[in-house]
């Protein structure tokens, strides 16, 4: 396999803020790696200036490092972007291609000031026009001559525990399931599928047998059903990792591969570290009653309980206390 991504890794050594739950999650408006925006000549979207440049390399947010190739007018791997960009450019005559960064859900998700993720009335994720986003392009010329195109590593060199993401579709091979787009396709045969791949990478950056699966579009009983907002991809299945590698499937194939659009769009990574988790778990299983006192309506404070009501004082090791009321 091609490692690029370990040399990044020796390199960067970034420090990352962990949630009192273990929990780390990707945040795309504080990148390690400088990212300016330019307009893609929409005027509706902004993307990475370095998309297009740069040959092999990483982005670094935190402690992720996004696989990047670009040069000319190609690239695979990842590209942010900030976009509400949803026009159908099969219908205009332009090349979708170079607008391959708009999501269908209309924008980046929407967060509180926490950096939690917002919902609107339905339910669903809300969306924020302004926030950044990243693109995903799955390569399979490059994957099978090089085992990698999307690729994601922690650059501490650390293994964590696998959450989730959210993920919505490009516009790019969202407009195509339903009518095609010159090279592929409708999606009108029975069985039409169109999936991400996520596959867990062990220390040695090599894929484990351990992969996870979303449908982004499917053609079953005479019917297309399509995602067109934020979902969760839930990526526990892939278990403790080193990275994770994204490729993509699709029902519609030919002498060359995949004539879908291999790209997606995500946010909010989400990696559990084990060493936090572990350390809630001592800290909790070392909390022990270091004594109880009774109390009852007069104030009275004794070692054993006052007939009527009483007040149990509970003092543990760790210094805190609980208190409840009880009747004898």
């Amino acid at each position: 396999m091609k490692k690029f991504l370990l040399c990044a890794a020796a390199l960067t050594m970034a420090t990352t803020m962990v949630a009192k739950n273990g929990e780390i999650v990707l945040d795309l408006t504080n990148p390690s790696t400088e990212i300016n925006y330019v307009d893609d000549g929409s005027g509706k979207a902004q993307i990475w200036d370095g998309c297009y440049s740069g040959g092999d390399g990483v982005i670094d947010y935190g402690i992720f490092s996004f696989s990047h190739h670009g040069e000319d007018m190609y690239w695979h791997g990842f590209c942010p972007s900030i976009s509400d960009d949803v026009t159908n450019y099969n219908e205009t005559g332009e090349a979708f291609y170079v607008h391959a960064w708009n999501p269908i859900a209309g924008g980046g998700i929407k967060t509180n000031e926490a950096g939690e993720v917002e919902t609107d009335d339905a339910g669903k994720v809300a969306v924020d026009p302004s926030a950044p986003l990243m693109t995903g392009y799955w390569s399979f010329y490059d994957y099978y001559m090089t085992d990698l195109s999307t690729q994601v590593i922690f650059n501490d060199g650390n293994s964590y525990e696998a959450k989730g993401m959210y993920v919505t579709n490009n516009c790019y091979p969202y407009y195509s399931f339903e009518n095609g787009d010159g090279f592929a396709r409708a999606f009108n045969q029975e069985g039409d599928s169109f999936k991400l791949i996520a596959i867990g990478l062990d220390e040695n950056y090599e894929e484990t047998d351990n992969q996870v699966e979303l449908e982004l579009a499917s053609y079953n009983n005479g019917q297309l059903s399509v995602i067109n907002d934020w979902q969760w991809m839930d990526l526990s299945a892939l278990g403790e990792v080193h990275g994770i590698n994204f490729t993509m499937s699709t029902t519609d194939e030919g002498q060359w591969g995949p004539n879908t659009a291999c790209y997606f769009c995500m946010d909010k990574l989400t990696m559990i570290d084990p060493s936090e988790v572990t350390a809630v778990t001592e800290s909790k299983a070392a909390k022990t009653v270091a004594g109880v006192d009774y109390v009852n309506m007069a104030g009275q404070r004794a070692s054993t309980p006052f007939a009527g009501v009483n007040v149990v004082v509970t003092r543990y090791t760790d210094g805190s206390m609980s208190t409840v009321k009880v009747v004898k």
